[in-house]
Formats: structure tokens, sequence, C-alpha cells
């Protein structure tokens, strides 16, 4: 089981070197800790096996739902083992300021050692910033933003490539990168003055809705309605009823033609069984099957039928639609008709009533 520390105020302004008070975190949920509990012990599990790539999320996970100190160190080690170096230094830093806190001498012993051993191999990156006071400048380094703060300043940064990007308003955008392959390498990277953008290629802000500054209802032109002899006239509601009345009526004749078929191969079937009009039990058996799939073949090829009647006769009458303003009201009125089809079999006969 790995130690855990509750977040005080002191020991959050001991890790973070923050001169306010206050907890920093909010207690994690119960079942929060049991998921952070199984996180790290497969991430330590794939650790022991050598599976880093899959290890260190895991425990990148962990921590985010609990923060235990426990998991600090070991994600420290799994980082150093990847070479994320300054990661894993500043994990080490900061697990020792916490076991300081918590009175735990041998632990704070061992991550200062970690981070002492690590330190001499560390990259460092510069961000020269040539013009700090333009309004709205921003620099993100790998898309998350840099603070004003950290400009000029020499910063600890894992090996790799570093991307940079500034961006400002009315002003071109920036990128450059530097790489740093191996430890106790330096660079600077220069972020130029931002060139003006080119006309008409930067939008100009939209303005943010106010009392004094929104335009009055009477102000707002509306846009011109488009022209109707340019746009196809809406389907009628009858006509996409018939359709789709027609066309499950067909589905239902293609359907009865299939119970048909699997009826006869029934059928056909019973010649070794029967004799005549004198069939054995499996004969009686096959017969009477065969006789129920021809009913109901002749059933659904009915109800097929009139429902593949009934909706080409109410796609046939349907009157056409309303279009135009001119016919707003009657287009209403016939949107609002109650429109309904009810299928009704009985003995030797299929019927399709509706109110239309």
């Amino acid at each position: 089981m790995r130690s855990r520390v509750a977040h005080t105020a002191l020991a959050f302004l001991v890790a973070l070197g923050a001169a306010s008070a206050g907890d920093a975190h909010a207690a994690p949920h119960a079942g929060d800790k049991a998921a952070a509990q199984a996180l790290f012990d497969e991430g330590l599990k794939l650790m022991t096996s050598g599976r880093l790539g899959q290890a260190c999320p895991k425990l990148e996970e962990s921590l985010r739902l609990d923060p235990a100190m426990g998991t600090r160190f070991r994600l420290s080690e799994c980082w150093e083992a990847v070479g994320r170096t300054a990661s894993a230094w500043a994990g080490y830093v900061e697990v020792a300021d916490l076991a300081r806190a918590a009175g735990q001498a041998s632990r704070e012993k061992v991550a200062r050692e970690r981070a002492a051993h690590l330190e001499p191999t560390l990259c460092h990156l510069e961000i020269a910033v040539a013009t700090p006071g333009l309004a709205g400048l921003e620099i993100r380094r790998d898309g998350v933003v840099v603070g004003a703060a950290q400009w000029g300043a020499t910063i600890p940064v894992d090996p790799g490539t570093v991307r940079l990007t500034a961006s400002a308003p009315g002003k071109a955008p920036w990128k450059g990168e530097a790489t740093l392959a191996k430890g106790g390498q330096r660079a600077v990277v220069r972020v130029p003055a931002l060139e003006d953008a080119p006309a008409g290629t930067t939008p100009s802000p939209l303005p943010s809705p106010s009392l004094a500054g929104a335009p009055s209802p009477a102000a707002v032109t509306p846009a011109a309605p488009p022209d109707a002899a340019t746009e196809p006239p809406p389907t009628s509601a009858r006509k996409t009823l018939g359709g789709v009345v027609f066309g499950v009526g067909v589905a239902g004749i293609g359907a009865s033609g299939v119970l048909g078929l699997v009826a006869l191969a029934k059928y056909n079937g019973t010649s070794n069984h029967c004799t005549g009009d004198v069939c054995d039990p499996a004969g009686k058996q096959a017969t009477d099957s065969a006789r129920s799939l021809g009913t109901v073949a002749t059933v659904v090829f009915g109800v097929g039928a009139a429902l593949a009647l009934g909706g080409a006769v109410v796609w046939a009458t349907a009157p056409p639609s309303a279009s135009g303003p001119a016919n707003v009201a009657g287009a209403s009125a016939t949107a609002a008709a109650p429109i309904r089809v009810r299928v009704r079999v009985a003995p030797q006969a299929v019927f399709v009533e509706g109110v239309f």
C-alpha cells in the first residue's frame, strides 16, 4: 500500500513554494481513491515488466484522482526511466518537500538524492521575447500557454523538440522550435516582433451584447426571404404517407411470396410419408405445417396488396402542397388536419380505413 499524506495547507505551501494559505485540492472521493489504488497497482506491475509506455499513463491518472506522495514518487521513477528528466526531477523535488512537511525524513532524503542525481543532466530552455509589452501577446509551448513570468527565464524541459507559437490581436502568428537531444543542453528561442497581419485576414471581434450597444428590435432588418421560384415546393404530408403505405404493401407482397415458397417446399417433402391422402405422423405434421404457412402467406399477400393499393390511392389523390407567403394559412390548416390509417383483417377480406 502506498503512503498517503493529507493535503493540509502547510503541505500545499511547501510543495508549491507559494505564499498563499489554504488547501489546494479537495479530498478525493471514495470511488476516486479506489480507482486510483487500482491504477497505481497496475502501473507498478507494468513498470516491473518493463512496459513503461503503458505504466506512466496509469500512474498519471492515479495521481490525478488521488494526489498521494507515493504515487508522485513512483511516477517520477517512471518518467526518469522513459527519459522525461525534467518532469522526473520536478516530481522528486515535490515529493521531498511533501515528505519534509510530513516529518518523513527517510523519504525526503531518498527523493532529494534522486533529484540531485538528475539535476546535472537537465535540458534548459529560455524564451527571449523581443516585445514583451505587446498588448494581448500570447506564447504557447507545445500548445500550453507560457506565462509572462517565464519569459527570459531558464526553465528545465524534457529532452526532445519544443514547439513554440506566438500570437496577438492584429498580428500575424509566429512559429518556432528547438530540439534538445542530450542532457545538459541549453537552448534559447527568440520570439521576434510580430508583423502586422495582412489587411482583411483578421476578422474583427464581435461586439459583446450590452444594453447600451445592442441594437433595438426595430433597427434590425430581417433577411429577405428566398425566391420561391428557385425552391421546390415542399412534399405534401399526405403524399409522403401514401408513399410509405405503398412501400409497406409491396414489402408484404414480397414476404408472402417467400412464405409461399417455404410452404411449397414443406409440402413437396411429404412424398415419402404420404400415399394419396393417407400420411404417417411425420407426413401429417409436415402437411399441416405447409398448409398453415400457405394460409399465412395468403393473408400477408392480401394485406400487402391492400396496403399497396391504398397507398397508391392516397398518393394520387393528395392535393398539391401550399407554397409561398400567400398560402401560409392554407398550409397550416392542411398540416393540422388529422391523418389516420388502419388496416383491419377479417375472414376472407382485408379493409383499409382512413381519415384524411
